[in-house]
């Protein structure tokens, strides 16, 4: 709720350095960053201060963030729907990043569904790379093989998290020194692979080495919750061997496994409730992540229902 130009003044240890950008009323700016002049910086503990100019007015901050590397460097200001062919890192591509890596797109609409999409590189730990949105957590990169990409990211960021305007996108390695890094960057408008419609089957053959060869390690697809509720999803599962096989995902939460079924062919069918927590009232993103690349698997006849509709 910054109405003025200079309704909230930024000090640092005593010495003015900017305002805080006016945005719309009772809502957030497009967000700030200020470069502290090192003159200005004194060893050991520093004082920031916001200075409302009138006593009474409504307003506010929020994610604040002292960072080392500033966010958005020549070549991570992403576009929306394009893809950032770069490799970023420490002993990968470059060594610029040992600790974080910071890019920004700009929200066009707060109500729009983005979806981010990354690979990562030697990514041995589960918690080894954290991303974040605008200052919130949003996950973590999916581990992959040493020295070598892993299957790839997609996450849905939350609307609520998206501001009208630049937003921040954080990668965060939890270990100084380790390498890592991260490729193929890109904010997109709608998810890859499939769409569904709720109450329609989608009869095709995805996978690896079933109807074709494209989804070695996961498959994504996405169905527009009309309410936050409960809903069904249907799938047949091709050649799967073991009980963990294939996973299944709901907007990022692990919601179980395909069954086992015969040897190169099609399981019986599996029937999983979307728990109402998990739904969105909007683009909901389901995934299909096969645990062992090279493995021969796919999925068919996949349907999302209501049902109580």
């Amino acid at each position: 709720d910054i109405d003025t130009t200079d309704e909230v003044a930024v000090y640092l240890n005593g010495t003015l350095i900017g305002h805080l950008a006016t945005g719309p009323d009772n809502g957030h700016n497009a967000g700030d960053l200020f470069t502290l002049d090192p003159a200005l910086l004194v060893t050991g503990q520093n004082t920031l201060e916001f200075r409302q100019s009138t006593a009474g007015w409504k307003w506010g901050v929020t994610e604040l963030g002292v960072v080392t590397t500033p966010p958005g460097p020549a070549g991570l200001a992403l576009t929306v729907d394009v893809f950032d062919p770069g490799q970023y890192g420490y002993n990968y591509g470059s060594s610029e990043h040992e600790i974080s890596l910071f890019a920004t797109f700009t929200g066009d609409d707060v109500t729009n569904p983005y979806y981010l999409q990354v690979t990562g590189f030697d990514i041995d730990d589960a918690d080894e790379v954290s991303v974040y949105l605008n200052g919130s957590l949003i996950g973590h990169l999916a581990v992959g093989p040493n020295n070598a990409h892993n299957a790839g990211d997609l996450f849905a960021l939350d609307p609520a998290l998206v501001i009208n305007g630049q937003n921040t996108l954080e990668f965060r390695q939890r270990t100084a020194g380790w390498k890592w890094g991260v490729k193929d960057l890109a904010v997109l408008s709608l998810p890859p692979h499939i769409s569904l419609t709720l109450g329609v089957f989608d009869t095709g053959q995805y996978g690896y080495n079933y109807g074709s060869s494209e989804h070695e390690i996961s498959l994504y697809s996405a169905f527009t919750g009309e309410e936050q509720g409960t809903y069904e999803l249907q799938v047949a599962g091709f050649d799967i061997d073991t009980t963990d096989e294939v996973a299944v995902y709901l907007n990022g939460t692990l919601i179980g496994h395909l069954a086992v079924g015969p040897n190169n062919g099609l399981n019986a069918g599996d029937l999983f409730t979307l728990d109402p927590a998990l739904v969105i009232a909007g683009h909901n993103i389901l995934e299909f992540r096969q645990h062992t690349p090279g493995w021969k698997w796919g999925v068919t006849n996949i349907g999302v229902f209501d049902p109580g509709g």
